[in-house]
């Protein structure tokens, strides 16, 4: 089984988190580099300051071309540092104009901030930008009260954007990270979200004391369902399986459709006796359940080979061993004449 979704998730929003960075150090390299070497900026100092800026920005850009930075510390540090080497420059340059103008550069850093960063950690970068901004407008600018509500509007109404758009996002990752590990047809978990859920589950059942038991079940004969009444009644009768496996069950196990006409069930267990006693649960259920066609048919009660298996599942190689003992179970009852159940008997406590 491969990787769950959600590392591959994690991995882009680094990825992205660095390249935003890259591009935010050579937007402020060329800008700086710019007014340093065409713009007479007075004093001296300052233009030489200008310069500095616009060469760490560029080491900067060129330091992460190929790296992925897994922590916010290194972005909070180069935006904080940004906010207060800028807001020095714009209060020491001798052109009012150009400092209310550089000052402005303190907008881009807030919403890369509010971009970037977490909501708390983006909301106190961004408020330090604000205040900086203001505190040069107010000193420097010969409008500081036009100079102020245009910088503290374009905050908000960006700041407003980006948060929205952040949610927007986030909630559009969370529904297609559901949809990726679900089911299309029965609405349970598929082998995706059974990679994603089933270590939590496990850290779960080992912090009471327990094991995770895993069953895995295939429905008897159902080719013959297939053959004599077709592939949508087929489906009917999956639906139904999972529908009767999912009420059986008691929360916070997981049901599990690995595909075709084979299920999976893990739930959090004492012992290999345990875990017995819930796949005989299940089977009598199954048995007693009916499917009924849309013509009012009531179809052949399904029967279930069972294999089943306890132990651990918090890693990805612990969960396939765990599936494959199972599974290899599953095959034993299946030869044995199906309707059968094998069950692992080392999985206890002692």
């Amino acid at each position: 089984m491969s990787g769950g979704r959600s590392g591959r998730t994690q991995a882009l929003e680094l990825d992205f988190r660095t390249r935003v960075i890259q591009v935010l150090a050579i937007e402020t390299a060329v800008r700086y580099a710019i007014l340093a070497v065409f713009v007479d900026v007075q004093p001296q100092w300052v233009n030489v300051g200008l310069a500095g800026v616009a060469v760490v920005a560029a080491l900067v850009a060129a330091l992460v071309r190929r790296r992925v930075i897994e922590s916010h510390v290194p972005g909070r540090i180069l935006i904080g540092a940004a906010m207060l080497t800028i807001a020095t420059l714009s209060v020491s340059v001798s052109q009012a104009d150009l400092a209310v103008i550089t000052s402005f550069s303190l907008l881009a850093l807030t919403l890369s901030a509010i971009t970037l960063d977490t909501y708390r950690a983006g909301a106190i970068l961004g408020a330090l930008g604000t205040a900086l901004a203001v505190f040069v407008a107010v000193t420097r600018s010969t409008i500081p009260l036009a100079v102020v509500l245009i910088y503290i509007g374009l905050v908000v109404s960006g700041g407003y954007l980006i948060v929205k758009l952040r949610l927007f996002l986030e909630l559009a990752r969370d529904n297609a990270l559901t949809q990726a590990g679900t089911d299309s047809l029965t609405g349970v978990l598929n082998r995706r979200g059974m990679e994603s859920a089933v270590p939590a589950l496990d850290a779960r059942a080992d912090a009471l004391g327990q094991l995770l038991g895993c069953l895995v079940l295939d429905l008897d004969h159902f080719k013959h369902v297939n053959d004599t009444y077709g592939h949508q009644t087929g489906d009917l009768v999956l639906i139904n399986t999972a529908h009767t496996l999912s009420r059986e069950v008691r929360s916070p196990s997981l049901v599990v459709r690995t595909g075709g006409e084979e299920f999976a069930v893990f739930s959090p267990v004492a012992d290999a006796l345990e875990l017995d006693q819930l796949a005989g649960r299940l089977t009598a259920r199954l048995r007693s359940s009916m499917t009924e066609r849309a013509s009012g048919e009531i179809l052949p009660r399904v029967t279930v080979s069972i294999g089943g298996a306890a132990g651990r599942a918090g890693t990805m190689t612990e969960l396939d061993a765990l599936f494959a003992e199972a599974d290899r179970l599953l095959y034993e009852a299946k030869r044995a004449g199906r309707d059968t159940i094998r069950i692992a008997t080392r999985g206890n406590l002692t």
